[in-house]
């Protein structure tokens, strides 16, 4: 920011932070889903409005985690790491960051 403001250069900050989703029991199974699973997907979660977690009661869930499933199914086959559109993670270091969090709940989807 300082080198910019010496050259009068316009930049973006970005502040990051975290980005919940909350889902009531009105929600649309389906726009929801889709719109969920774009949202952390599209360029490998790597979004400043990526959602990073989910706010819902106990009966949401359960309908969410079949859906979502499926949802991934539709845009990445069965062996998403086949697919073309499926993003990759470009650097060993936050690999094994993301691996490491694979230790720290249970594993819906994926893993």
């Amino acid at each position: 920011m300082k080198a910019a403001a010496e050259h009068l250069t316009p930049v973006t900050l970005e502040l990051g932070g975290k980005n919940p989703c909350y889902i009531d029991q009105s929600f649309s199974l389906e726009s929801t889903v889709h719109r969920l699973v774009w949202g952390r997907f599209f360029n490998t979660g790597q979004c400043c409005a990526s959602p990073d977690y989910v706010l819902c009661c106990k009966e949401v869930q359960e309908q969410l985690v079949p859906a979502i499933k499926q949802c991934l199914k539709r845009f990445y086959g069965e062996e998403p790491k086949e697919s073309a559109d499926y993003g990759r993670i470009v650097s060993d270091q936050h690999f094994h960051r993301l691996q490491q969090l694979l230790n720290a709940g249970q594993v819906a989807i994926g893993g």
